[in-house]
């Protein structure tokens, strides 16, 4: 907000509303909207975020939480931070293992499931 004294600017200031975590935030920035139209969050000046003077960082409540479509939220803002951590070689090695036991096991198992075990090689494709 601006303060003036006699018409001039002396100061001029901005306010946020701090979240503990990205996900907290992206589901308040995408949220709050969704509730605002079905008459379950109050909307004010900033849409719905107070103003520098008032700010409206308020939480929600469990019934506001449950009334959310998170189907409609997108989270890929958060995708990079936890797909970009994850260790790739490691992810592969797994995967490579886990393809490999499945193998040995349809090996040993005679009468094992078709369609986990086809004449394919074991990996579950037609």
């Amino acid at each position: 907000y601006k303060k003036k004294v006699l018409g001039i600017t002396l100061r001029k200031r901005k306010v946020y509303c701090c979240f503990n975590s990205k996900m907290a935030r992206l589901v308040h920035e995408q949220g709050r909207p969704q509730l605002a139209g079905r008459g379950l969050w109050r909307t004010s000046a900033g849409g719905g975020w107070g103003t520098a003077k008032s700010p409206d960082c308020g939480g929600m409540t469990a019934e506001q939480l449950q009334k959310i479509d998170f189907d409609a939220i997108d989270f890929s803002e958060i995708y990079g931070d936890i797909f970009g951590e994850a260790d790739r070689p490691k992810l592969l090695d797994l995967r490579n293992t886990v393809e490999r036991r499945g193998e040995e096991l349809c090996e040993r198992s005679p009468g094992a499931d078709e369609g986990l075990c086809g004449e394919d090689g074991g990996d579950g494709s037609e």
